[in-house]
Order: C-alpha cells, then sequence, then structure tokens
C-alpha cells in the first residue's frame, strides 16, 4: 500500500484532492507526533540509567526520572496507536479511492472469452453427446 501511494503521490494523482489532503495531513502529524514520542522515551530512560550507573543518592531525583520515563513510555505509546489509526484511515481511502476513481496507470484487466469446463456429470454427458444421461442411457440400452 505504501508503494501505491508514493505512486500515485509521484505521479500528481492525489494532487489537489480535497478529501486527501486532511487524511494524509493527519497521518504526517501522527506521524511525526509518534516519531517525536520515540525520541522522548529513548532520552528518558537514558537520564534513568544514567543516574542508576552514577550511583544517584537522591531518591526523589531516581524517582522523578522513572516517572518520566513511565509517561515518556506511556505518551510512546498512544501515538502509536494514533498513527496506527491514520495509517488505517489513509489506507482505507486511498483504497476506496481506488475503486472508484480511474486511474490511467493501472490498466484494467480483460478477460478473455474461454470456454468453461463442465461440472456436473449431467453436463460431461451433455458435452460428450449432446443429450443428458437419462437419454444418452435410455439411447445405449436400445443399442444392445
Amino acid at each position: 500500500m505504501k508503494k501505491k501511494i508514493e505512486a500515485l503521490l509521484k505521479d500528481g494523482s492525489l494532487e489537489g484532492n480535497a478529501g486527501f489532503a486532511p487524511v494524509f495531513k493527519a497521518h504526517q502529524s501522527a506521524k511525526n507526533a509518534f516519531e517525536k514520542a520515540k525520541k522522548e522515551k529513548f532520552e528518558a530512560k537514558q537520564a534513568y540509567r544514567s543516574a542508576l550507573e552514577q550511583g544517584e543518592k537522591d531518591n526523589e531525583r531516581l524517582l522523578e526520572l522513572l516517572t518520566a520515563f513511565r509517561q515518556a513510555k506511556s505518551m510512546q505509546q498512544y501515538h502509536r496507536a494514533g498513527f496506527k489509526l491514520t495509517l488505517h484511515r489513509l489506507h482505507g481511502w486511498v483504497e476506496s479511492w481506488l475503486k472508484n476513481a480511474e486511474v490511467p496507470h493501472e490498466p484494467k484487466k480483460s478477460k478473455t472469452a474461454q470456454p468453461k469446463a463442465p461440472k456436473t456429470v449431467k453436463d460431461k454427458a451433455l458435452a460428450k453427446t449432446g443429450k443428458t444421461p437419462k437419454a444418452a442411457g435410455k439411447a445405449a440400452k436400445a443399442a444392445h
């Protein structure tokens, strides 16, 4: 899906689309918020670890760092969920748009006319003899 969206953005198919702009903007802002939350979690974790390794004696300071880390971890989970939601909305919108819009770079598949194979015994007998199985059976008995 990511490649489809990139291709559509590259060829300008979605350019100026009023429905795409807010969905894509929401996706980008959620992505940025998630990346920022990941960075903040990493920094809070590093600060707490370095304080522990340096043998910080102030328990209040350690508790502040631990609380900041836990808060950053929770915010990362929150922003990840928001990012997944916006990604789902974006993919749904693009799929819906591709189904309803004529997209020039995706040619429609043409179906070639192929004879269908008989599926039942009755159809097979009809295809071979031109008669139904009962009629074929009566003709066979009459021939004996």
